[in-house]
C-alpha cells in the first residue's frame, strides 16, 4: 500500500508480454504531468494502475493490436510503450476537461 506504483511494476513483469513497456510509458507520462503540475503525485498510481488495466482489457478483445500481445521486435515493445503514453495522456486529457 506505501508504494502501489511498485507493486503495479511487479504485476506487469508478472503478466509480462509487452506489460511492462505499456507501463513504462504511462509512467513516463504521468512522472512528466506531474512534475508539470498537470496532476497531483498520487495520480501517477492511478494513472498507471487505470492504463494497465485496460492493456489487459484491450488483450480481451480479437481486434487488439499485435503489438500488444508479446513483442516479437523491438519495434513491437516500442509501440507498445507509445500506447501506454497515449493511453496515459488521454486520461489526463479526460481528467483535465472534467476537473475545469
Amino acid at each position: 500500500q506505501r508504494y502501489p506504483c511498485l507493486q503495479l511494476a511487479v504485476e506487469a513483469a508478472q503478466h509480462g508480454g509487452s506489460a511492462p513497456a505499456v507501463l513504462n510509458g504511462a509512467n513516463e507520462v504521468a512522472v512528466d504531468a506531474f512534475l508539470e503540475n498537470r496532476c497531483r503525485f498520487t495520480d501517477i498510481a492511478a494513472i498507471l494502475r487505470r492504463v494497465l488495466d485496460l492493456w489487459h482489457t484491450t488483450l480481451q478483445t480479437e481486434q487488439h493490436p499485435v503489438f500488444l500481445q508479446a513483442p516479437q521486435e523491438i519495434r513491437d515493445a516500442i509501440a507498445a510503450d507509445a500506447w501506454g503514453r497515449a493511453q496515459a495522456e488521454q486520461w489526463l486529457e479526460a481528467s483535465a476537461t472534467t476537473v475545469s
